[in-house]
């Protein structure tokens, strides 16, 4: 899990990102949820940053996806960033195979 602290310095923002892939807004002042988004990567959400000025939100996860968000979680675009290939070998008569996400 990862969070980062926004608000134009105010830090009455704080947005968590979760191996579930959910993301959430918390009033830093009272600790209490704001704003929840279930399942806003398909993997772990690895990355996060808050604008300056507390008004968008970037997230990237396992999933090889960018997205960036409203502060209030609302989507607005997604860049799919992964390029998944297969390599396959023979060794001695047994397929070695290996699948590659860069």
């Amino acid at each position: 899990e990862g969070g980062c602290d926004g608000g134009g310095g105010g830090g009455a923002l704080v947005i968590t990102g979760h191996e579930s892939g959910d993301l959430c807004a918390w009033n830093a002042l009272n600790a209490s949820l704001v704003h929840q988004q279930p399942t806003a990567h398909h993997d772990e959400a690895t990355a996060l940053c808050l604008c300056n000025d507390g008004h968008c939100v970037a997230s990237g996860g396992a999933d090889g996806r960018v997205r960036l968000w409203t502060s209030t979680l609302t989507p607005l675009t997604t860049y799919n960033l992964a390029h998944s290939w297969s390599a396959h070998a023979t060794l001695g008569g047994q397929r070695l195979s290996s699948s590659v996400t860069a």
